[in-house]
């Protein structure tokens, strides 16, 4: 029997983005049908409002609860466990996940389809108009697929052409060959991108002869792998090999990517924390006030996937040896005790780091409204 069990990671909140569109009154909002209609059209039909909402949803996920969703499984398995799953889209009987899936992938599933409804209730009333209708719940599941990775894929686009001029050491700008030019340059084949995705424990030698440790590394007499901490992402002059929280998730390169992310690329890199011109990032358009773990650790993958030589983000999840979807469960156990005080001052760090010009926002939003409101 399938079961769903809370982590420590549902001990954080998190702040969902606006339910439903200012301009969605109560009779559209109970016509849920119309759902139906609109993802049977060839494309969708955008302009109905609960699309919109899903739409919403679903650019919000990668970045507040995961880039690596598996929406159709996710779903599926979800809903099967709850005994609201029947059939598959074929029509025949939906086969009992634990016969064709891992135990433990099938945890990590149900888990992902009730964190997705802890922190956007409203998406529970669309997937109950699907239960009965697993055609329909692939073509909602696919929508969602396409719209997440789209934001994914926005980001490390961004990310591709800005991280020169974080990756450089003491100021300088790295040249990565500009914006033409392939990431196979990057990785362990340039020496400044290389530094930063070396395990920290590693630098010395790979200071000490860089060339020789790119050549141990595509021999593969040197392995890569998630659990050994880049130096990317930690502060260096705090590192201790005794002590490896002390200046982990620190790294001025880390935080400069999840700055650009969060935040917007012109704030990336700036020493102080308050507002700058340009467009707002993630954090803004989401009215997001607080750092989570989930927000840490999305922008830790793309700290390191932006190094990496690879031209396209793995579908698999891997870069050789280097697992990124347990690099990303990684970072998320290093919260997995909110009463730690290395948690609650990390995430303090990185709040005032990343969403201040939010909560500014914010208070300016509220501030006129005091004053408009009669």
């Amino acid at each position: 029997m399938l079961r769903f069990t809370y982590t420590a990671l549902d001990l954080y909140d998190v702040c969902p983005p606006s339910p439903m569109p200012s301009d969605m009154n109560s009779t559209q909002s109970s016509d849920l049908s119309s759902l139906r209609d609109a993802l049977s059209q060839n494309p969708p039909n955008r302009k109905n409002l609960h699309l919109q909402r899903v739409r919403k949803a679903a650019r919000w996920m990668p970045c507040y609860i995961s880039p690596f969703i598996d929406f159709d499984n996710a779903f599926n398995v979800g809903m099967y466990s709850e005994g609201r799953l029947k059939t598959d889209e074929n029509g025949e009987e939906y086969p009992d996940p634990e016969t064709t899936l891992e135990p433990e992938h099938c945890q990590d599933l149900i888990q992902t389809y009730h964190k997705i409804f802890r922190k956007l209730p409203y998406l529970k009333d669309y997937v109950t108009l699907f239960e009965n209708d697993p055609v329909g719940l692939k073509k909602l599941t696919e929508f969602m697929k396409h719209h997440a990775n789209a934001v994914r894929n926005s980001d490390t686009n961004n990310l591709r052409y800005s991280v020169y001029a974080y990756a450089g050491r003491n100021g300088t700008l790295t040249d990565f060959g500009g914006k033409n030019a392939s990431k196979s340059i990057r990785g362990f084949f340039h020496r400044d991108s290389g530094r930063l995705n070396c395990p920290m424990g590693d630098v010395s030698e790979f200071d000490e002869d860089w060339e020789r440790y790119r050549d141990l590394v595509e021999k593969e007499k040197k392995i890569i792998d998630e659990d050994n901490w880049p130096c990317n992402v930690y502060e260096e002059g705090l590192y201790d090999p005794d002590n490896l929280e002390a200046g982990l998730m620190r790294g001025d390169f880390v935080m400069n990517v999840i700055r650009h992310i969060y935040t917007g690329g012109r704030t990336a890199g700036l020493s102080t924390d308050g507002p700058s011109k340009g467009k707002g990032g993630k954090g803004k358009i989401h009215s997001q006030e607080e750092v989570t773990p989930e927000m840490i650790a999305y922008g830790v993958v793309h700290a390191r996937f932006s190094l990496s030589s690879q031209n396209s983000w793995p579908m698999n999840g891997k870069d050789g040896s280097f697992d990124y979807v347990q690099y990303y469960r990684n970072v998320l156990e290093l919260f997995d005790d909110p009463s730690d005080p290395w948690c609650t001052d990390l995430l303090s760090w990185y709040t005032k780091n990343t969403c201040s010009q939010t909560r500014l926002f914010t208070k300016i939003k509220a501030f006129i409204h005091c004053k408009t409101t009669p």
